[in-house]
C-alpha cells in the first residue's frame, strides 16, 4: 500500500472565462471544484494508473470536509485528521481562452506517463509544473510550450518522439507499451485546448485514454476514429530503467 501525505490540502475552484478582461465584470463559462495539494496530486495520478493508495493529511472546516468528500468520490481511500480550528485553503484558478492555468494538464500528463513507466511517484504534477516553469517551458499567458512534451520530457528520463499521424503508427506505438500524449482541440475533451494520454489499444482500434480532467472519460473505451480528428499533435514515450 502506498500512502501520500498532504499537510496543507486545498479546494481548487477552477473557473473558465472565454475572453478575460481587466476592469470589467467577466462571466464564467464553466466551473469545477477539485481537491489539491502535492500528496493528493500523487494519489490522483496513482488512482488513474490503477494503483491502490491512501491519502493522509490535515483538513479543517467546511472546505476540509469537501476536500475529503472529493477525494473519496474519485475512488481514493482517505484518512485525514480534522483540525478543530480554521478552514482548509481555497485556490482560485482562472482559465482563459488561451488555456493558461496553474498546474495545467500538460505537466499532469507528463507526470502520469513518467510515473506509470518508471513505477515511481517522484515526479508528481506539481513537481513537473515547477520543472516546466524553471526551464522555460511555461509562458505566461500561453500555458505550456509543446517543446515540454519533447525536450522537457528528456529532463524526466523519458525518450520521446512525434508519432506519424495514422492509425497503424499509433497502434504500433501503443502495442509496444509506449503511451502517447496528445494535444486535442475542441470536441469531446475540451472546449478550448487540452492534453490527454492514449494508454492502450485493442484489435478493433479502441483506445483507453487517461484524461487528467475526467476520471469518467478515463474509464471508457474510445474509438480511435472518433479521437483522431480532435488531435493536433502527439508524442510517444518510453523509459529506460537505471541499472
Amino acid at each position: 500500500m502506498i500512502y501520500t501525505v498532504t499537510f496543507n490540502p486545498s479546494l481548487d475552484y477552477i473557473v473558465s472565462v472565454e475572453d478575460f478582461k481587466l476592469g470589467i465584470t467577466n462571466r464564467t463559462s464553466s466551473e469545477l471544484m477539485l481537491p489539491g495539494g502535492k500528496g493528493i496530486n500523487v494519489s490522483t495520478v496513482l488512482g488513474n494508473l490503477g494503483i491502490e493508495n491512501t491519502a493522509l493529511g490535515f483538513a479543517a472546516g467546511f472546505t476540509g470536509e469537501e476536500i475529503i468528500r472529493q477525494v473519496e468520490h474519485m475512488g481514493i481511500r482517505s484518512d485525514f485528521i480534522m483540525v478543530p480550528d480554521g478552514i482548509s485553503r481555497i485556490n482560485l484558478k482562472l482559465k482563459s481562452i488561451d488555456g493558461t492555468e496553474i498546474n495545467g494538464c500538460g505537466p499532469t500528463c507528463l507526470s502520469m506517463v513518467v510515473c506509470g513507466l518508471s513505477g515511481t511517484s517522484k515526479y508528481d504534477p506539481y513537481t513537473v509544473a515547477q520543472l516546466a516553469e524553471a526551464n522555460g517551458y511555461h509562458v505566461s499567458g500561453s500555458g505550456s510550450k509543446w517543446t515540454l512534451m519533447s525536450e522537457g520530457a528528456g529532463l524526466l528520463g523519458l525518450t520521446s518522439h512525434e508519432v506519424i499521424f495514422d492509425k497503424e503508427h499509433i497502434k504500433r506505438e501503443l502495442e509496444a507499451g509506449n503511451p502517447i500524449i496528445c494535444v486535442v482541440g475542441p470536441g469531446d475533451f475540451t472546449t478550448q485546448g487540452h492534453f490527454i494520454i492514449l494508454w492502450s489499444i485493442d484489435d478493433d482500434y479502441n483506445v483507453r485514454i487517461k484524461d487528467p480532467n475526467s476520471k469518467e472519460r478515463s474509464k471508457k473505451l474510445w474509438e480511435l476514429d472518433k479521437v483522431m480528428p480532435q488531435i493536433r499533435n502527439l508524442w510517444s514515450y518510453s523509459y529506460e530503467t537505471e541499472t
